[in-house]
């Protein structure tokens, strides 16, 4: 298009040339997640506008494949029941896997060096060399630790978050976000004691053992350097613990901590005789007299979603109404492996609409509604790959 001094404007031009009140206008009534990365995507001048706009809360994505080696990722949007246009990742983050996660975008990402960025921001946490990798105190190990989960106990930009991690012998390794000189301190378990998931409650930080039918809490100090180290591991006995079961596929028998309106709460995948596959159930942890304590079953989880999967959870508020495909009083779990080729599809599950992105055709990505069953669940997984897809939590946007 010709500007009035005879000079060509280009397409871009033409969009970043529109009033800012006329674009505010139409991205305040743009309701979808799906629609308003659109409209960011469309030049910087919508992108920086888009960022002074009234943010609204968005629900978690699926990222779809959490390996490293890609530029841009796929997300898979459960409010919009889509694939969302292709985010760009960070270079800090674009080679590592993804092992965890907090709210507003950050995530953590490893193999080696491990880091952490914001996926909509592009900020990163300083960490030193040190910190960027984790070292087994145990002579036996001698080696490198791959973490398999991390968590935070507060925003990752805090100088008193504490990192909290799984490592790949089921141990626990600890790392604080303002303590440069200090490295991650580990603890080893004996078999008995491998680590399910861990999360932190109230400012401490709570474990399930896969081999034993106990809550742990772990006491915190920190040493000469102030990197947060293990002090004391209680196990606690708790009335109407589920049995833990140590055989079978890890998906049949998943155990996850969540911090739920204040309480601390256990989701619990079992297999029962009457029914044709696993299920959920919820137990919410309620303190009696004295240091009596119970697992009590939870008939609903009220106006509340848990999103579940291998490296980050979380327990998330949605409308009385829902918000699109998300409603409340369910779970939307991502399995912990990937299927197989030659791996058995239930005849009613719903292949995600992905016939048209060419990085993905190697994979094969599943949404199964399991809403008859215990808590009302929908199940999400991969047939081929190699990594299971993982939950991002997006800021308001």
């Amino acid at each position: 298009m010709a500007t009035g001094d005879g000079s060509i404007q280009t397409a871009e031009e033409q969009w970043s040339s529109l009033p800012n009140d006329l674009l505010s206008t139409v991205y305040a009534r743009l309701a979808s997640p799906a629609d308003r990365v659109s409209f960011a995507a469309v030049c910087t001048s919508w992108r920086a506008l888009a960022l002074t706009c009234p943010r609204r809360p968005v629900l978690p994505w699926l990222m779809l494949d959490p390996c490293g080696g890609n530029k841009t990722k796929r997300v898979y949007s459960p409010e919009d029941g889509m694939i969302l246009p292709p985010i760009p990742i960070p270079s800090e983050a674009a080679d590592g896997r993804f092992i965890g996660g907090y709210g507003d975008g950050w995530v953590v990402s490893s193999d080696f060096p491990l880091g952490i960025v914001n996926l909509f921001s592009g900020i990163e946490v300083v960490y030193s060399s040190e910190q960027r990798r984790i070292i087994s105190s145990q002579k036996s190990t001698g080696n490198l630790l791959v973490m398999r989960k991390v968590i935070f106990s507060e925003a990752p930009t805090s100088g008193g978050c504490i990192l909290a991690a799984i490592t790949d012998k089921h141990g626990l390794a600890l790392s604080r976000a303002g303590c440069p000189e200090g490295r991650w301190t580990t603890r080893g378990f004996h078999a008995e004691e491998r680590l399910m998931d861990i999360a932190f409650f109230n400012g401490e930080l709570y474990g399930l053992m896969r081999y034993r039918d106990c809550l742990v809490k772990f006491e915190i100090g920190l040493n000469e350097h102030g990197a947060p180290v293990l002090t004391a591991v209680h196990c606690l006995a708790i009335e109407n613990s589920p049995s833990s079961h140590s055989l079978g596929d890890p998906d049949n028998y998943a155990r996850y901590i969540i911090e739920l309106r204040g309480k601390l709460v256990m989701a619990v995948r079992r297999r029962f005789w009457w029914l044709p596959k696993p299920c959920f159930i919820v137990l919410q942890l309620v303190h009696g007299d004295g240091d009596r304590s119970i697992w009590a079953n939870m008939a609903s989880l009220g106006d509340h979603a848990l999103f579940l999967g291998w490296t980050c959870s979380k327990a998330v508020h949605v409308p009385v109404s829902g918000r699109g495909g998300v409603k409340r009083n369910h779970i939307y779990y991502s399995r912990h492996r990937c299927l197989k080729r030659d791996d058995h599809i239930p005849n009613h599950a719903e292949v995600l609409p992905m016939s048209s992105i060419d990085d993905c055709r190697d994979r094969v990505y599943y949404k199964e509604d399991n809403s008859v069953y215990c808590v009302p669940s929908v199940e999400y997984y991969v047939k081929g790959g190699v990594c299971p897809p993982v939950w991002v939590f997006p800021p308001d946007m």
